[in-house]
């Protein structure tokens, strides 16, 4: 994630704020494209994994790749009829030709990395990660130190996956052939129909209003928007990424242990609204410093855009966490029910707001949704019999810790943004350490300097 962010004030000081609108946007719509295809198959495999017997996974791993990679395709040309109803001049179709190869590289590299998610082998996953963000920041460098225009950007994922590929395979990773007509996957799909749509449109909904934006707004407002959703856009994996290491665990007790999956279903929560509210708290923090490393300037609407978006980041943990325990659940329905209606008001709120107010406005509208999507999820997993049991002494202390934060970061902003993001994190540390906001299981995980540090 580290690497990831260090790309962006790399690409936006060589490309204005313009050109990286240019290139975020055509980066969002290939993302759009490729969630619409997806149709959440990696997450279905991976809870097949988890619960099929040794014989049917070789075969439902080959069944994912060949599906997924007949659905890059698709979506890579749907990519493109997009551009041609839009008018997009030849810049942005060269764009979308070169991140539609890397996809089809991406999704070769996903396939392989089931059985090593299913199995809990996330070092390995992380290793062939940390290889392809490194090829895509060295591949930005020789790019920049070349002086190269926009259209060769749009193809550092192809390297970046290839290396990953290579990484997985020195990993253990099996090799996989794509297949295409076994009953089973295509059986497998029927039934989690409502689950592959809710996938399909959740990526489609958080990217949608970058893209809404680019139509209503003026270029400049969607670089300004630009630069804070791809702040977002790397933080918002953190949720997404503890959620799905959970997911196999998840898929198990739900199968087998309800008792199990009800004490970690509550634990998961719980830790969620802390984490999420910590982390909207500092990245209000953090905001103005994050804008300037990025752009080189201290752009007002960037700032406030991120700041907004920090709020829908508190909700995003809380709706990762939920989903995932819905799809453990088998709670297709319910996922697609509360992603079908965040997606229209978002479609709704982006025109209106990002339109009238640029990239304040879609920020706001972006913030809503996740507001809303985090809030319908808990709700529906509280439906299906979890067991929260919050006590009023919790959610004291996590909102006294989230203004504590705020106020300190307000403080220290008068004097520079550094000492705002440095007042802010010093805010925090003492509220887990004075409040103890961290559960015991995770401060037991963490390497002991950390753990003496925040208990």
């Amino acid at each position: 994630m580290s690497l990831s962010a260090i790309s962006a004030p790399l690409l936006f000081r060589h490309l204005g704020v313009v050109r990286y609108g240019v290139y975020v946007t055509i980066g969002s719509l290939i993302t759009v494209a490729a969630g619409l295809t997806e149709l959440g198959m990696t997450a279905i495999s991976v809870r097949e994994w988890a619960t099929q017997p040794p014989a049917r996974r070789k075969l439902l791993q080959g069944q994912l790749l060949g599906t997924r990679l007949v659905a890059a395709l698709l979506g890579t040309a749907g990519a493109a009829l997009f551009g041609v109803i839009v008018g997009y001049g030849t810049n942005r179709f060269a764009g979308i030709g070169l991140l539609g190869l890397g996809l089809l590289a991406s999704t070769y590299f996903e396939a392989l990395t089931v059985p090593l998610q299913a199995q809990l082998r996330q070092g390995q996953i992380a290793a062939a990660e940390i290889v392809r963000q490194a090829v895509q920041l060295a591949a930005i460098g020789g790019l920049i130190a070349a002086g190269a225009g926009l259209v060769p950007f749009f193809a550092i994922g192809v390297p970046g996956a290839l290396a990953a590929t290579a990484v997985a395979f020195a990993g253990g990773a099996q090799l996989v052939r794509p297949r295409l007509g076994d009953r089973y996957w295509w059986r497998l799909l029927r039934d989690a129909a409502p689950f592959a749509a809710a996938s399909a449109i959740s990526v489609f909904y958080l990217r949608s209003t970058l893209i809404v934006c680019s139509l209503v707004a003026t270029p400049r407002q969607t670089g300004y928007f630009g630069t804070a959703f791809r702040v977002m856009e790397v933080l918002i994996g953190v949720p997404l990424m503890a959620s799905s290491a959970l997911f196999p665990l998840l898929a198990r007790s739900a199968a087998g242990d309800v008792e199990r999956f009800q004490g970690a279903g509550r634990r998961i929560i719980e830790t969620a609204l802390i984490a999420g509210g910590l982390a909207a708290a500092l990245v209000f923090a953090g905001a103005p410093l994050a804008v300037y490393v990025i752009t080189g300037h201290s752009y007002a609407p960037s700032v406030e855009s991120l700041e907004l978006l920090g709020a829908g980041l508190a909700a995003s943990f809380v709706g990762a966490s939920s989903q995932y325990m819905l799809l453990a659940l088998r709670g297709h329905r319910s996922i697609l029910a509360i992603n079908g209606c965040a997606v229209a008001v978002n479609l709704l709120l982006s025109s209106l707001l990002a339109s009238a107010l640029g990239a304040i406005g879609a920020a706001l509208a972006l913030a809503l949704s996740e507001l809303l999507v985090g809030s319908l999820s808990l709700a529906l997993l509280l439906r299906r019999g979890l067991r929260i049991g919050f006590t009023p002494k919790t959610l004291l202390k996590s909102a006294g810790a989230v203004a504590a934060i705020a106020v300190a970061a307000l403080v220290g902003g008068q004097v520079d943004s550094i000492v705002r993001l440095a007042a802010g994190c010093g805010a925090a540390l003492l509220c887990v350490k004075a409040l103890k906001l961290l559960p015991p299981e995770l401060t037991a995980a963490l390497p002991d300097w950390a753990s003496r540090l925040v208990s």
